[in-house]
């Protein structure tokens, strides 16, 4: 029976994961935000968090180092990607976390598979037909009570098309906290207008992020330059980096 529900699960063909260690928050940086991610995870009355920013700003960052932080609650990441041709499609989004959460909640993974067999192969099917069928149907045959929590996260949503697949992801996960209170969902993206109206539209409550508007984040600069600086001097044989770096050169670059 378990391979039955393998060989059906196999058929949502996830997107592999794209993330490592190397990919995270350096340490001792984004500490306030990580901190209340984790916070809203296990406490949060919210089932979305929606971090935003401009390109450059760390999202992505974060969502790495969320994803290893809380890698035990974990029920899946996709980290959509414009110019890879899986990763930047919306509808390789929620086959792929949906197979993940079918992992690590058996239950779930059980009603998955029989919609599976009975649907075929649903692979580029409009997102709301996915959501309706693959995740909605499915949690409906579980006891909330019974479960922990488990996070979703989606990396860079403004990277995956087209823009109405966007929307409606939006849309339709927010809907999901009366279903299934367990199930956490962290998204980030920039904040282009189309996304910010898809949240304010939402009916449920959103805990969000602005990268823009965070607290100083000079101390998060101070301590990258000075790893950056300590890889510099290791490679060239010049450690440390004092020798070769004054203070007030240093404090130039910052």
């Amino acid at each position: 029976i378990l391979i039955g529900i393998e060989n059906q699960l196999d058929k949502l063909k996830p997107v592999a994961n794209s993330y490592s260690a190397k990919d995270c928050c350096l340490d001792g940086t984004r500490v306030d935000v990580l901190t209340q991610i984790r916070e809203w995870a296990s406490l949060g009355d919210s089932n979305v968090f929606w971090v935003h920013g401009p390109a450059g700003s760390g999202k992505s960052t974060i969502s790495a180092s969320v994803a290893l932080m809380l890698e035990s609650g974990l029920g899946g990441t996709f980290f959509c990607k414009r110019d890879d041709e899986l990763r930047r499609k919306a509808t390789n989004i929620l086959p792929t976390l949906v197979f993940r959460l079918a992992v690590s909640v058996p239950d779930f993974g059980r009603h998955v598979a029989e919609v599976m067999k009975k649907e075929g192969n649903l692979e580029g099917s409009p997102v709301d037909r996915q959501f309706e069928l693959l995740l909605l149907g499915p949690l409906k045959h579980l006891k909330n009570d019974a479960l922990p929590c488990f996070i979703w996260i989606i990396d860079a949503l403004d990277e995956c098309y087209p823009q109405a697949d966007r929307e409606l992801l939006i849309k339709k996960l927010c809907t999901l906290q009366t279903v299934a209170p367990w199930l956490k969902i962290l998204m980030t993206s920039r904040p282009y207008e189309h996304i910010k109206t898809a949240f304010k539209k939402s009916n449920n409550s959103v805990n969000e992020i602005d990268m823009i508007v965070l607290q100083d984040t000079s101390k998060d600069i101070e301590l990258y330059l000075e790893a950056c600086l300590e890889d510099i001097a290791e490679k060239q044989g010049q450690f440390p980096y004092s020798t070769w770096l004054t203070d007030g050169q240093k404090c130039k670059l910052l």
